[in-house]
Formats: structure tokens, C-alpha cells, sequence
């Protein structure tokens, strides 16, 4: 085999193998990086909801535009009078409101131990909102 054949088989393979390590380590601090802006939404949409959203779910509002979160909050409680649901109006608009059914305290806990919730959009999302 010719010495210029090797040459470039070589470094063929040494391009290809670097692009695999490198699209590892980005992919690896990427998916870091979401998660914990993820996370730091969570937290902060979190304190918001517990100092406030409760509050107004108690007093039978359904929506707001004080928290400008992407997330849905149901609340139910041993009373059901006082059960009620929040989420934003955009939110409502560009996804559609969740279809919870028959989801009580203890299906919820099962559920949670295996990462899996029975939740269905009622609306689907299309390519143009979905962004892809």
C-alpha cells in the first residue's frame, strides 16, 4: 500500500474519531447546561406557585398572566370543592390544556416511582409549534 494511501487513511481516522469525541463532550455539556436551566425554572416557577398560585387555585382562578411560566399546576385536595388547575394563557394557546383523568394522590405516587404519568394534550402539536 502506497505510503500516500496510508497517510490519508490515517488521518481519515483520526478526524473521524476526534468528530466522535468531540460531538460526545458537547452533546454531554449541552444536556448539562438544559438541565439545569431547567432546573433553575423549576425552582423559581416553584416558589412563585407556592407562595402564590395555590393561593389563587384556592380562590377558583384558572389562569394568570403574574407567573409567565410553560407549566401546568393541578391541585387537588382532600376537599374537592377546592381542587382547581393553573396555567398560563399562552401556554393554553400554543399547547392545549393537559387531560388528566381518573390521576388521584395515590395512581400519582405509582405513577411517580416509575417516571411514567398518563397525561394526554388536548390539542396536538403541529411542526410550526412544535419548532420542528
Amino acid at each position: 500500500m502506497p505510503l500516500r494511501t496510508r497517510l490519508t487513511l490515517m488521518t481519515t481516522g483520526l478526524l473521524a474519531i476526534g468528530l466522535i469525541v468531540v460531538s460526545f463532550v458537547v452533546t454531554s455539556l449541552l444536556y448539562s447546561h438544559m438541565m439545569g436551566q431547567i432546573d433553575s425554572q423549576l425552582r423559581t416557577t416553584s416558589v412563585a406557585i407556592g407562595s402564590q398560585g395555590l393561593a389563587q387555585i384556592r380562590e377558583g382562578g384558572t389562569s394568570s398572566t403574574t407567573f409567565p411560566s410553560n407549566y401546568y399546576v393541578k391541585a387537588e385536595y382532600l376537599d374537592p370543592s377546592r381542587n382547581g388547575e393553573w396555567i398560563s394563557p399562552d401556554t393554553a394557546a400554543t399547547y392545549g390544556r393537559p387531560q388528566i383523568k381518573g390521576l388521584d394522590y395515590r395512581r400519582a405516587l405509582a405513577h411517580a416511582d416509575k417516571n411514567d404519568f398518563p397525561i394526554r394534550r388536548s390539542t396536538p402539536i403541529s411542526p410550526a409549534t412544535s419548532g420542528g
